[in-house]
C-alpha cells in the first residue's frame, strides 16, 4: 500500500506541473504567452558536394546493378542521399544516453509448474 500511495502522490505531482505549464502558455496559438518574435528559420543553402566515400558508393551501385542503367546524374543525387545518411548516423552516434539506470521492475512470465 505504500508504494501505491507513493505512486498517486508522484503522479498528482506530475499532473499538476503538466497543468501549470499548460496553463502558461497562451490558449490561442499554443505559444508562449511572451511576446517574443520568433526567428526566421535561415534558407536553405545549397547543399554541398558528396562525400568521396559516398561517391564511391553510388559508383559501387552503379557498377553492381548494371541492368537498373543508372545515369550519372542519378548516381551523384544517390551519392548526396547516402552522404546525408552517413551525417545522420555520426549525429546520432554523438549523442550520449543519460538513463542508465536499472528498471524498477522486470517482468517474467509464470511457468505452468509456478501459477
Amino acid at each position: 500500500m505504500e508504494t501505491r500511495r507513493r505512486f498517486l502522490a508522484s503522479l498528482i505531482g506530475v499532473l499538476s506541473g503538466i497543468a501549470a505549464a499548460v496553463a502558461a502558455r497562451n490558449p490561442v496559438t499554443g505559444a508562449p504567452a511572451s511576446p517574443t518574435p520568433a526567428r526566421p528559420s535561415p534558407a536553405p543553402s545549397a547543399s554541398p558536394s558528396p562525400s568521396a566515400l559516398a561517391r564511391e558508393l553510388a559508383r559501387s551501385l552503379q557498377r553492381d546493378l548494371a541492368k537498373a542503367h543508372l545515369s550519372d546524374e542519378l548516381t551523384e543525387k544517390i551519392a548526396a542521399d547516402i552522404d546525408g545518411n552517413l551525417s545522420i548516423t555520426k549525429s546520432l552516434g554523438a549523442v550520449r544516453l543519460a538513463n542508465w539506470e536499472e528498471p524498477d521492475f522486470v517482468f517474467s512470465a509464470a511457468g505452468s509448474d509456478e501459477a
